[in-house]
């Protein structure tokens, strides 16, 4: 996607040289994937947990049968005092409210903010692929099951522009310290 950047909001002393707007510019988009990322994933875990994202966008509940018997994570192990019970029917789990599509906990990770170092952003585990460039961001999440989850309790919502706005918001206040850096008055 590509992300609308305008300078003529800051009082330059001089216009950037090419290479200084390219850099600005990698420099941007980087911080705009990161807290794109940041909101992508700070939704998923409020929906996960059963409540409307920002957009009031909620996923389905997980299943009867799927709730009571999704393998027990350690700490409920201990909650409930099972051990190491794969299918357990207990009344002591007729409460359980485990998370929505945190299983292995690959997706979520998947869309976690990696860190922007200088103008560039990293990604924090191979099955995020993003790619920055003075054109715009691009996001691709390379887990085979992640289309099929999108379609069933979609994570990206169908139109991100709201969440794109809040990230170029947070991200203009390091294009502005960039700015300083090479023109601001």
């Amino acid at each position: 996607m590509k992300i609308p950047i305008d300078l003529s909001q800051f009082k330059l002393r001089r216009k950037p040289t090419p290479e200084e707007k390219r850099q600005l510019i990698l420099m941007f988009n980087s911080w705009v994937l990161y807290y794109l990322l940041q909101k992508i994933h700070t939704e998923f875990l409020i929906k996960s947990n059963g409540l409307p994202d920002s957009l009031g966008t909620k996923w389905k509940p997980l299943s009867e049968s799927r709730r009571l018997y999704k393998p027990l994570q350690r700490g409920e192990r201990t909650q409930f005092k099972i051990g190491r019970v794969k299918r357990a029917k207990s009344e002591l789990l007729a409460n359980r409210n485990p998370p929505i599509n945190i299983d292995t906990k690959r997706l979520v990770n998947a869309l976690a903010p990696g860190r922007v170092v200088g103008d560039r952003y990293y990604s924090p585990n191979p099955d995020q692929i993003t790619t920055v460039s003075t054109r715009g961001i691009s996001l691709k999440i390379k887990i085979p099951y992640a289309d099929d989850v999108q379609d069933q309790r979609p994570y990206l919502p169908i139109s991100i522009d709201p969440w794109l706005r809040i990230a170029i918001e947070l991200a203009t206040p390091h294009l502005r310290a960039g700015l300083q850096k090479y023109v601001l008055i």
